[in-house]
């Protein structure tokens, strides 16, 4: 199987509606030739070009500081003090910057080559992926041990894990690279990497401390472990996440009402709980793709992720009756990811509906996904 986010079948059928220019599919591929070709003005990107204060002082290093923790005023020589909700502007941000834009390069890049046919894109995709995975002097070591760094307080957080969360486009870029038979050599390098970074995650203290946690973080956690156990054929550590998906979060992180409890009491607790049904539907979405239906799972309790998306779809119509603290509304008006395969898993046409209003710009090929790129998908709109 060469995808993991979605069947084969799916994206052979896409590609031949690309091709003959069906319906809106014409101006789907209008739209990501043109997105390729503004990556293919870039140049490709390496951890290494930003040097950074990692503990380790080792420029391979992935490093980051938690985006809300700020000086405090009463001791502004001190340790940080975290503000919920709150980003500070001045905290290291550009590895994390780096790492979304290498992500989203890769993916456009990636699909553009097989879908539309020309190699170019392919080839520039791959580049892109050997500077930072494989290139000895420019790649990026397979752990997060510096993420989410608090100064004065620690050099690193598992909870910096959830930066990584974009690494489930370049699998899935992976997938529309094998299918060009050109580059397996590359495609191997890339699973010995992601095998690495699995093991670390699934085994460091910091990556135990992550998918222990109890909330979005130990959801996302659980899609990149599932994603990247998939595409190194991982097995085992699958039915663990399934497991995981079934005990840990539905069983224990929704409450009598399938709601996601902690995120409730959030400063951000429309985005966050959002965030969290992304999360789930990555999870569902990939176990769709190996034959086990996540997304209808119901506890012995009676709580499931269905349920969730009832409690959260009125909301999602009209954000203004929301309850509960949201101190930040821009972010309340993009498109949802896990909604639109909702509609498509459910058979909810009315779960779609609300993305068209909160479309930010007019492209079919949006960038809608919390992973971070323009995945192409069942359940987009362009595609009903």
């Amino acid at each position: 199987m060469s995808f993991v986010l979605t069947d084969n079948d799916f994206i052979y059928e896409t590609k031949r509606k690309i091709q003959e220019n069906a319906g809106v599919f014409g101006r789907v591929k209008l739209e990501l030739q043109y997105m390729a070709d503004l990556a293919m003005m870039e140049e490709p990107l390496s951890i290494t070009q930003i040097p950074s204060p990692a503990a380790s002082g080792n420029p391979h290093d992935y490093f980051s500081e938690g985006p809300y923790w700020w000086p405090d005023p009463q001791n502004p020589d001190g340790p940080y003090i975290r503000r919920d909700g709150e980003h500070n502007p001045d905290r290291f941000d550009g590895h994390r910057i780096m790492l979304e834009k290498m992500c989203k390069n890769v993916l456009v890049l990636a699909q553009a080559g097989y879908f539309l046919d020309k190699p170019r894109y392919t080839r520039k995709a791959v580049k892109m992926i050997k500077v930072w995975f494989l290139n000895r002097t420019t790649r990026m070591n397979p752990n997060l041990e510096y993420g989410q760094a608090i100064r004065g307080v620690c050099d690193g957080r598992g909870i910096g894990i959830i930066e990584t969360k974009v690494l489930i486009s370049v699998v899935h870029a992976a997938g529309f690279i094998a299918e060009s038979g050109k580059y397996d050599k590359e495609i191997d390098g890339l699973k010995e990497w992601f095998a690495k970074y699995l093991k670390w995650l699934n085994e460091s203290e910091k990556g135990i401390e992550e998918r222990e946690w109890f909330n979005n973080h130990s959801i996302w956690w659980t899609a990149q472990a599932l994603d990247f156990a998939a595409f190194t054929d991982n097995k085992k550590l699958m039915v663990e996440c399934y497991d995981r998906f079934k005990e840990k979060v539905v069983g224990k992180q929704l409450n009598d009402d399938s709601a996601f409890e902690d995120e409730l009491h959030r400063t951000r607790s429309y985005s966050y709980y959002l965030f969290s049904l992304s999360a789930c539907a990555v999870i569902c979405e990939i176990a769709h793709t190996y034959g086990v239906d996540l997304w209808n799972y119901k506890s012995p309790d009676g709580k499931s992720l269905k349920g969730a998306f009832e409690f959260m779809f009125p909301y999602f119509k009209n954000m203004f009756g929301w309850e509960y603290q949201q101190i930040s509304i821009n972010e309340c008006l993009n498109e949802s990811l896990a909604f639109q395969l909702a509609s498509l898993r459910y058979k909810i046409p009315e779960y779609e509906k609300p993305n068209g209003l909160r479309r930010k710009d007019k492209y079919l090929v949006n960038n809608i996904s919390d992973v971070g790129s323009p995945v192409l998908l069942p359940g987009f709109s362009c595609y009903e």
